[in-house]
């Protein structure tokens, strides 16, 4: 003999399903999200290389904007700009 559930317990089910479903598309968002922040960062350390001459002297119209561009970039990539140390 099978117990059928309850209404509140129907409900807590259904409530439990919604919330998993919810966590599941955030985790696929997150990973959209850390994909374009990956790629935006990439292009933007590559825009930085161009506007960056051999001795490592700025070369863009707007020197301001190209430091404003490399200070936002991760320590992880190559045209960041690293403050010197007094």
């Amino acid at each position: 003999m099978t117990e059928e559930a309850t209404p509140w317990e129907k409900l807590m089910q259904q409530t439990a399903e919604a919330w998993k479903e919810r966590c599941e598309k955030a985790e696929t968002d997150n990973k959209i999200l850390e994909s374009v922040v990956s790629v935006t960062n990439t292009a933007l350390n590559d825009l930085c290389a161009e506007c960056i001459d051999e001795q490592g002297k700025p070369k863009a119209p707007d020197r301001r904007a190209l430091m404003k561009a490399r200070g936002i970039l991760p320590s992880s990539y190559s045209q960041t700009l690293v403050k010197e140390k007094a």
